[in-house]
């Protein structure tokens, strides 16, 4: 399973199999290092051995509840953000997930007999469902990955079609989770947390909702603004934290640019946290559609380290009707035509080839 992933964490692999506390239990990772490039190895334990965590994605207030963690008597190991999950269940059990600012996928396991009368796997997925989670409950087990092709290499799941799925994807365009086109695989919903007992990981467990963003706490600040022209003026403090968050990083970092007004905001913030940031945009050379020009002022601007990159030929040609395109987004891999993946491709590899992790803008 993990072999078919390779795409999204090339750096490393991780395992954890055959404990005998967590009989029938194996779970695995790839791994793209962002931060603590030597020392944030998956699976992460807890001092005792007895919580582990694997996990997809960035924590970007990791410092502040490091912080916290250790002034609570937590002991760390490593300078990785992935450590701050074990050490935060520790503390604050699921309501640790209120306390997390970023993007993320895991699965934490807790094996303490104190905590409960058999081993936990608690899954959870970040608010806007940045980072995917899928799973299936088959006779054999219980099953998850981060893509749905890693499911099917198991061996567990068929490749059967799911009939509503594709009347939907055929009348609408897009498919509502936690649907996919695959039937009896689901998808964790954005904002959602999954709790099972490894020993009766053949009951199907529910799917609860830990984040509702008409009750967050930004929902239900008194001081938010109430009028345009307050809201105006408080918005830039907040893209400005924003992005520097997503610039936290043991590797260069760079970012998408276009003729748009997003990711021209976010190169200009960028670029005053981190003179001689890199930025990249895909150009469609001859076309009423090139954006070159005026990202190229902006990049200019910005003092970016700025790289074009072409598309031409049959793509750019034919940029508005034809696209061999492979998705994963639906909930299984497949392809067709459209407009956007393969200038992606291109356009992620370039990026990929200079800077380890890509990116922290696009529009």
């Amino acid at each position: 399973m993990t072999a078919t992933m390779r795409h999204r964490g090339p750096d490393e692999e991780g395992f954890l199999t055959g404990d005998a506390r967590a009989p029938g239990l194996a779970l695995g990772m790839r791994r793209l290092s962002i931060i603590d490039l030597g020392g944030g190895h998956q699976p992460i334990w807890n001092e005792s051995k007895d919580v582990a965590v694997i996990f997809n994605g960035e924590l970007y207030n990791y410092r502040d509840l490091r912080e916290r963690l250790s002034l609570c008597g937590h002991r760390f190991a490593t300078q990785s953000d992935t450590e701050i999950l074990v050490h935060a269940w520790e503390e604050w059990g699921e309501d640790a997930l209120a306390e997390l600012r970023g993007m993320f996928a895991f699965a934490l396991l807790d094996l303490r007999e104190r905590y409960a009368t058999a081993p936990i796997l608690f899954l959870a997925r970040d608010p806007l469902g940045i980072k995917p989670l899928y799973y299936t409950q088959t006779p054999e087990g219980f099953a998850f990955a981060s893509e749905v092709r890693s499911l099917l290499a198991s061996g567990v799941v068929p490749k059967r079609l799911s009939q509503d799925a594709l009347t939907a994807y055929l009348l609408f365009g897009s498919i509502s989770e936690p649907v996919t086109l695959l039937e009896g695989v689901f998808s964790l919903p954005p904002g959602h947390r999954m709790l099972l007992h490894v020993p009766e990981r053949r009951r199907t467990p529910r799917a609860r909702p830990w984040w509702d963003a008409a009750v967050s706490p930004a929902a239900r600040d008194p001081r938010k603004p109430r009028d345009l022209a307050t809201a105006a003026k408080k918005l830039r403090p907040l893209l400005e934290d924003a992005v520097n968050a997503h610039l936290i990083a043991d590797v260069p970092v760079g970012l998408f640019l276009s003729s748009g007004l997003d990711s021209g905001a976010i190169a200009a913030l960028a670029a005053k946290a981190r003179g001689g940031i890199e930025s990249f945009t895909l150009t469609f050379p001859g076309t009423a559609f090139d954006e070159a020009e005026l990202a190229r002022l902006a990049a200019k601007r910005f003092k970016t380290k700025h790289t074009e990159v072409p598309l031409s030929g049959f793509f750019s040609q034919h940029h508005n009707n034809l696209e061999h395109h492979e998705i994963e987004d639906e909930g299984l891999h497949y392809k067709f035509f459209t407009t956007g993946a393969e200038s992606q491709r291109r356009y992620c590899r370039t990026a990929r080839n200079r800077l380890s992790p890509p990116l922290i803008a696009r529009s």
